[in-house]
C-alpha cells in the first residue's frame, strides 16, 4: 500500500504535515526532504517527531495530546526556544475560544 509521508497544504501560510511513523533510520529521513520545509516560511506539523532526532529545529513548539476519556483530550503546548516562547505567549494572550467544541475538553499550558 502507498503511504504519503508529507502532505502539503496551501493557505495564508504554507503547511507541511509529515508523518514519520514508518521512518526507521536517519538515512530514510534524509531522502524525505523534511529539511527543505524547515525554511522559516512554512508551518511544519510532524507526527512521530521523535523519529526526526537532530533534524528538528532547536526552537519549536511541541504539541502533546493525551486521552482524558472517550470524548476528552488534554493538549500541552511546549516552547523550546525564544521565538517559540514569544509565539505561544501571543497565542495565549488572545485567550481561549469562548465555547470549546462539545466533543472535547482542552487544557493548554506553556512549560
Amino acid at each position: 500500500p502507498t503511504f504519503v509521508l508529507i502532505h502539503e497544504y496551501r493557505g495564508r501560510l504554507p503547511l507541511a504535515h509529515a508523518d514519520l511513523y514508518r521512518i526507521q533510520t536517519a538515512t530514510e529521513l534524509a531522502y524525505l526532504g523534511l529539511s527543505e520545509y524547515l525554511d522559516g516560511h512554512t508551518v511544519v506539523a510532524i507526527e512521530w517527531a521523535d523519529k526526526a532526532g537532530t533534524e528538528l529545529p532547536q526552537d519549536r513548539v511541541e504539541v502533546y495530546l493525551s486521552h482524558r476519556g472517550k470524548t476528552a483530550r488534554d493538549l500541552v503546548l511546549q516552547a523550546t526556544g525564544a521565538r517559540s516562547r514569544d509565539l505561544l505567549a501571543r497565542v495565549m494572550k488572545r485567550g481561549r475560544p469562548r465555547k470549546p467544541a462539545s466533543h472535547r475538553a482542552v487544557t493548554e499550558r506553556a512549560r
